[in-house]
């Protein structure tokens, strides 16, 4: 059996009464280490408060989009990028810029730290100390950057295309545009993976493939080389429940795809949620029986769940990452 050991970031509930307009309380901050065939916490690492002086109230306080290279894991809350020796869970660094809004992903491409400034919606590279920034969108749509203005602390909501993941295909940066539903070549725009299916997370380079979650619960699968639309999965279809998840993470070993879900919460996007139903009314009256996170083992051969982890609240209620170990 091959190993099911998972490191894995996102957020629990604490016991603060929900409020949108201070969410960054309502939330504590989580890596865990995890055995899936046990259904096991095996290590966790949890921060309770963020840094209010850089982190809007307005945004919840959680771990997002993991990377792992050597024994070092690199994660970001929205307003840092933090460094975790991946045996002790001891925090090796943090790293906070002005330009850091609404961070959901970091990783390593070509020896640079690179990150997703999702609320300014650009990409950003860390090279030897200078930071070098990428729109997400064409020079013409591009959000404009205030050399003076911390951007931290501030909401820019709404966001003009969400860069939500970076990834890395044969030396080229690729950034994952949520409101666009596709994924682009930084160096070359006009290589582009058009996913379609519903607004994407994750890019999961493995082979000649690539994978991405759709935050209403669905796989699509390209081929890297020829940029050619393989398959898609559609996880939901699998449930009885309403469609209520919402889909971040994935991680693929051989013939086995591990998907995160997120229990739904309250949100001001509805346009966000408009996959769910086509009433927000009944949306809401049914979201106290919203599904747990949790995580789903599905068969890509055979088009079947295997098998699931589910978490309560005291464990976790939004899941964003997930890595082998």
């Amino acid at each position: 059996m091959a190993n099911e050991q998972f490191f894995i970031t996102g957020a629990k509930r604490n016991s603060a009464p929900f409020s949108m307009e201070n969410m960054a309380g309502c939330y504590h901050a989580v890596l865990y280490e995890l055995d899936f065939a046990k259904e096991k916490i095996v290590k966790s690492y949890i921060e309770e408060e963020p840094d209010m002086e850089i982190h809007p109230a307005t945004y919840s306080f959680s771990f997002r989009g993991l990377s792992v290279h050597s024994d070092i894991i690199y994660t970001c809350n929205g307003s840092e990028i933090l460094e975790i020796d991946k045996n002790t869970f001891q925090v090796l660094k943090r790293i906070s810029l002005p330009v850091f809004n609404d961070l959901h992903h970091v990783d390593i491409i070509n020896g640079n730290i690179t990150f997703a400034s999702t609320g300014i919606d650009h990409i950003g590279f860390i090279k030897n100390g200078e930071v070098e920034l990428h729109s997400s969108l064409p020079e013409a749509e591009s959000r404009v950057i205030d050399d003076t203005i911390d951007y931290r602390a501030i909401s820019t909501k709404p966001h003009l295309s969400h860069p939500n993941y970076v990834f890395e295909i044969d030396g080229k940066t690729w950034i994952t545009r949520f409101h666009q539903k596709d994924a682009i070549c930084l160096e070359d725009p006009s290589l582009k993976l058009d996913i379609g299916t519903e607004r994407p997370h994750d890019g999961l380079v493995v082979g000649d493939k690539v994978y991405f979650t759709t935050v209403n619960g669905a796989i699509t699968v390209f081929n890297k080389n020829t940029q050619e639309k393989l398959e898609v999965h559609d996880l939901q279809s699998h449930y009885k429940q309403p469609k209520i998840g919402w889909c971040r993470g994935i991680e693929v070993i051989g013939d086995f795809a591990y998907i995160g879900f997120t229990r739904l919460r309250k949100t001001r996007s509805i346009e966000n949620l408009g996959f769910l139903t086509d009433r927000w009314d009944s949306m809401m009256t049914s979201i106290k029986g919203t599904p747990p996170a949790r995580i789903i083992k599905y068969d890509l051969k055979n088009r079947k769940i295997i098998k699931e982890m589910v978490f309560n609240n005291s464990q976790l209620s939004v899941l964003f990452s997930l890595k082998h170990k």
